[in-house]
């Protein structure tokens, strides 16, 4: 569905077919609220449900570069060759402060990089690139919320009646007055799309169960 579908399954519910109480930016508001905590339960129960790469090069003799826009958070950072298949090399991360431990730190000549150290949305290669090399991201993507009314939520499309409940949830409490069953709704299925992504296969998630609780 895309923001004004959901809106009008929310205006469906909460029988109110046109502006009223409720105006289209409030309930905008807890459509958005809604996705996010939706995002919230799937990055929970499928770490790499929003994982994506990216690729750039370095720059010789230069240190530090910018994390992609919609970068939460690294996986992965890699260089490899394109000519080599098999020349991959996967980087580890210094964390600050054991990067001064074990004679690692600094280094102190320019070489291939083997180590990376975040520092808020940029992060250092080390060594220093001493030439071009091609390097690729893996990363948790950032899901902004729904601006326009043509678009449409990042989460699997058959789950987007939990954006509906959720919202109705919340446009409730502003009216007070009881939304236990849009709750229940929710939370069966809530139950209906961890199951969903777990079947995916992978290891499970420590959090799922935590997601599986009742409201």
């Amino acid at each position: 569905m895309i923001r004004s579908e959901i809106r009008t399954q929310m205006r469906t519910l909460l029988n109110e077919a046109t502006e009223g109480f409720w105006s289209d930016a409030n309930l905008n508001s807890y459509i958005n609220l809604s996705n996010q905590r939706v995002n919230s339960i799937i990055s929970a129960t499928k770490e790499d449900y929003f994982t994506k790469s990216a690729t750039f090069s370095s720059v010789a003799a230069t240190k530090s570069y910018a994390f992609p826009t919609d970068c939460r958070f690294i996986r992965r950072m890699e260089h490899y060759s394109t000519t080599d298949a098999s020349d991959i090399e996967k980087l580890d991360e210094l964390k600050f402060p054991r990067t001064e431990m074990n004679g690692e730190w600094p280094f102190t000549e320019a070489g291939r990089p083997k180590r990376y150290l975040i520092f808020g949305t940029q992060f250092n290669l080390e060594p220093i690139p001493d030439a071009v090399y091609t390097m690729r991201i893996y990363y948790d993507s950032r899901k902004d919320d729904l601006a326009a009314d043509d678009e449409s939520p990042s989460s699997p499309t058959d789950f987007h009646d939990m954006l509906v409940y959720w919202a109705c949830v919340l446009a409730n409490t502003q009216n007070k007055e009881d939304s236990q069953e849009f709750v229940g709704l929710f939370n069966t299925r809530k139950a209906e799309l961890v199951q969903s992504l777990l079947s995916r296969g992978s290891d499970d998630s420590n959090t799922v169960e935590g997601y599986l609780e009742r409201f």
